[in-house]
C-alpha cells in the first residue's frame, strides 16, 4: 500500500502537538501586476510568518455553501466565505489530536467531528453548532477515524477507521446499530447511496462491500487491485467511484450498480488519488468526478479513457481534504502544506487560500490571486517590491480591500489595483 495513504499522514504523525515537530517559514505570495516580470523589472510580493503547518484533511460546506469548516489540531476552523475570515473556531479540548473527517446533519445542526489517536483510539464527536459544545461522542473505534458518512436522511452516521471494522450509529438515539468487519487493516472510504438503501465501504481488503442499510447484511462485495483509499456515490444515483491506491496501480474505478461485476477504469495514471468527490452541479450531464491527488494537485474526471485535465495546482504536498459546495460552484482542497484553496468549479480558476497562520491561534489569512487580503492583523503583511514607487503603508491600503475580496470569493473576475 502507498505508505500514508490510509490516513494521509504517516501513522505516527501529529501525535504530538505540531509546534513541537515542525517549524516556522515564510508564506510568500506574488501579485500579478501589469508588467510584471517583463522588461522594467517590476516585481510585488508579500510575505507572511506562517506554520507549523498543519494538515488539513477534512472538509465540509455549509448547506448554503456560506462556510468551509476544515480540521485542524484538536480543533474544527469556521470560515465565512461571503466576508472572506476566520469566523469560529470550535475547540475547548473537544478532540484530541489531528481532525481526520467532517461531516454535517441534514438539517445542518449538527457537526460530526472524527480524529483520535493514531495507534490508541478513535473518536467520533458531535457538537451542537449553536452552542459549539459536545452533545455526544462515539469511542467504539479501535483505531483513528478516517472516513465519515451521513445518510441522506440524517438518521444514519458511519465511520470508517485505522481498522478493520466501519461503524454505523443512530443519530438521534445516539448509539451504534451495526459493526460490519472485512475490511484488513484499515477501511478507507464510507460513502451512503443517494436513496440511502445501501451503505459503500472499502479499505486495505482490496474490496467495496455494499451493504443493505435495513438489515445490515452485506449485499455484494467487488474486488478491486489494490487499496482503496475513498469511494464515492454518483449524483444519479448509478455508480460508485472508487479511489485505488497501491504498489502496483493508482486508479480511479466506478462500478455499476446494475451490474456490479462490470467495473470501468475512468482514469490510470502516475497520480495517486487520496479523496474522490463528485460534482454536485444538477444541469450538468456528465458528471465530473474529482480527486485529490499525491502530486498536490485537484483533478477532474468526466469519462474513461478521458485524460483527467489539472483542475487545480498550487498546493506544495498532497491534496488530502476535499469537497464541492451544494451548488457545484466551488471546489475546496485541504493539503498536507497546512493549506485550504478555493476554486472554480466551471473552469479550475484559483479564487482563495485560506490558512491558519499559526495552529491554535486567531491569527489567519485570506488571500486571492489578484492580491486582496484580509487577515487577522494586516500588519503582519510584510511587502516585497522591485520597481515599485508606492510605500508599504499605502500598499497595505490598497490591497486590504474587503469589498473586492468579497468579489473575488463571489466569482469575479478582478484585476489588482493600479499601483505606481
Amino acid at each position: 500500500m502507498l505508505a500514508g495513504v490510509g490516513l494521509c499522514v504517516p501513522a505516527g504523525a501529529q501525535s504530538t502537538k505540531p509546534s513541537e515537530e515542525l517549524n516556522k517559514q515564510t508564506l510568500v505570495l506574488p501579485i500579478p501586476l501589469p508588467g510584471s516580470g517583463g522588461k522594467d523589472g517590476r516585481d510585488l510580493r508579500y510575505a507572511i510568518s506562517f506554520g507549523p503547518a498543519v494538515p488539513v484533511s477534512a472538509l465540509v460546506f455549509s448547506a448554503d455553501g456560506k462556510q468551509l469548516f476544515a480540521g485542524g489540531y484538536g480543533e474544527v476552523l469556521v470560515w465565512d466565505l461571503v466576508k472572506g475570515k476566520l469566523a469560529r473556531r470550535i475547540r475547548g479540548g473537544l478532540f484530541d489530536g489531528a481532525v481526520r473527517d467532517l461531516a454535517l446533519t441534514d438539517d445542518g445542526k449538527l457537526l460530526i467531528v472524527g480524529g483520535g489517536v493514531p495507534g490508541q483510539a478513535g473518536t467520533v464527536v458531535l457538537v451542537d453548532l449553536r452552542t459549539g459544545k459536545q452533545v455526544a461522542s462515539f469511542t467504539e473505534p479501535a483505531d483513528v477515524v478516517q472516513r465519515l458518512a451521513v445518510s441522506p436522511d440524517g438518521q444514519f452516521l458511519a465511520a470508517g477507521a485505522a481498522e478493520p471494522n466501519v461503524y454505523v450509529w443512530n443519530i438521534a438515539e445516539r448509539k451504534l446499530v451495526a459493526t460490519l468487519p472485512g475490511h484488513g487493516a484499515a477501511a478507507g472510504g464510507v460513502a451512503f447511496s443517494i436513496d440511502g438503501k445501501q451503505l459503500a465501504t472499502g479499505g486495505t481488503d482490496r474490496r467495496v462491500r455494499l451493504w443493505d442499510v435495513e438489515s445490515w447484511k452485506e449485499d455484494a462485495s467487488i474486488a478491486m487491485p489494490e487499496p482503496i483509499t475513498d469511494v464515492a456515490f454518483c449524483p444519479d444515483g448509478q455508480q460508485i467511484g472508487v479511489a485505488v491506491a497501491g504498489p502496483t496501480e493508482w486508479t480511479i474505478r466506478v462500478v455499476r450498480l446494475a451490474n456490479t461485476k462490470e467495473v470501468r477504469v475512468f482514469y490510470s495514471g502516475g497520480t495517486a488519488p487520496l479523496r474522490a468527490v463528485w460534482s454536485t452541479r444538477p444541469n450538468r450531464k456528465a458528471k465530473r468526478l474529482y480527486i485529490g491527488c499525491n502530486d498536490n494537485t485537484v483533478r477532474g474526471i468526466v469519462g474513461p479513457g478521458i485524460p483527467p485535465p489539472v483542475v487545480a495546482r498550487g498546493h506544495s504536498d498532497w491534496v488530502c481534504g476535499l469537497a464541492v459546495s451544494p451548488n457545484g460552484r466551488r471546489i475546496a482542497s485541504g493539503s498536507l502544506d497546512g493549506t485550504v484553496r478555493l476554486w472554480n468549479e466551471a473552469d479550475g480558476r484559483p479564487l482563495a487560500l485560506l490558512a491558519q497562520l499559526t495552529p491554535d491561534t486567531d491569527e489567519w489569512l485570506v488571500a486571492t490571486p489578484p492580491g486582496f487580503l484580509a487577515a487577522s492583523s494586516v500588519n503582519m503583511v510584510q511587502w516585497r517590491a522591485k520597481g515599485i514607487a508606492t510605500a508599504p503603508a499605502d500598499l497595505t491600503a490598497a490591497f486590504a480591500d474587503s469589498e473586492s475580496l468579497r468579489k473575488v470569493l463571489a466569482g469575479k473576475k478582478l484585476a489588482p489595483p493600479t499601483i505606481k
